[in-house]
């Protein structure tokens, strides 16, 4: 009977890894523009891992979300994963991560223009958990609601440093904030290099399922040519890929 009961449970999760499935993925409110405007790594990620789902039998839907909110309904279990997430400290508290879909830089955003003494320290509002720069307690840090308030506020001299992604910095400032790319910059000295994944909460009760199904699509993808098709397509420094 023991022996039955466990060949059955390893039916189910069988047919359940493998059935087709509507992976539904928690988004910021800026998405749709950053895909449009093309944000290289998040652009190219996004499509490579739509269309390696898609080829594995699977869709993708997206709920659109402030980002803290977008970061406490995954948390929750409320959807089934984070899109775009970095592997920052303290993550895995919570997350399992999926397999790398590329990397960027997280670091200090500076204004050229003002010489700062350097203590007034900025980085965007997330959990407890998680803590963008290794060498940064988020607890000691200004938070702010959006990326685009904290380099409004560097811009302005309001703060000395933004903690921020370079790619995701670049991207604000050559499109919704042009006025203020002249004086603002990326500080790549002291720079930490983290991977990008899908974060899957440990509460939600099919995040192995998930993880299965959304890492054996990257690896398929990879393999048969098609994410260093779409990462050439889209521009992105190779420094950002996964090694192939």
């Amino acid at each position: 009977m023991n022996r039955l009961f466990i060949l059955l449970c390893i039916f189910i999760f069988f047919c359940a890894s493998t059935q087709g499935r509507n992976i539904r993925l928690a988004v910021g409110p800026d998405h749709s523009r950053m895909i449009v405007n093309n944000y290289p790594l998040y652009r190219a990620s996004w499509l490579f891992l739509t269309q390696a789902l898609r080829k594995s039998g699977h869709t993708v839907s997206v709920v659109s979300q402030p980002w803290s909110k977008a970061l406490s309904t995954v948390q929750e279990g409320k959807l089934d994963g984070l899109f775009l997430a970095a592997n920052l400290v303290g993550r895995k508290e919570w997350a399992v991560l999926s397999r790398p879909l590329g990397y960027d830089y997280f670091g200090f955003f500076v204004n050229s223009n003002y010489q700062s003494s350097g203590n007034k320290i900025a980085s965007v509002r997330i959990n407890n958990l998680d803590q963008i720069l290794s060498s940064k307690q988020q607890n000691n840090l200004i938070q702010v609601p959006t990326a685009q308030r904290g380099l409004q506020l560097l811009a302005k001299n309001e703060i000395d440093k933004f903690i921020l992604a370079r790619g995701y910095g670049e991207y604000l400032i050559k499109n919704e904030l042009k006025s203020i790319s002249k004086y603002i910059h990326f500080q790549e000295q002291g720079a930490e290099k983290r991977s990008a994944h899908i974060a899957l909460s440990k509460q939600n009760l099919s995040y192995k399922i998930l993880k299965e199904i959304i890492d054996k699509a990257i690896y398929q993808g990879i393999k048969e040519g098609d994410y260093e098709k779409i990462m050439k397509k889209n521009k992105l420094p190779t420094d950002m890929w996964i090694a192939l």
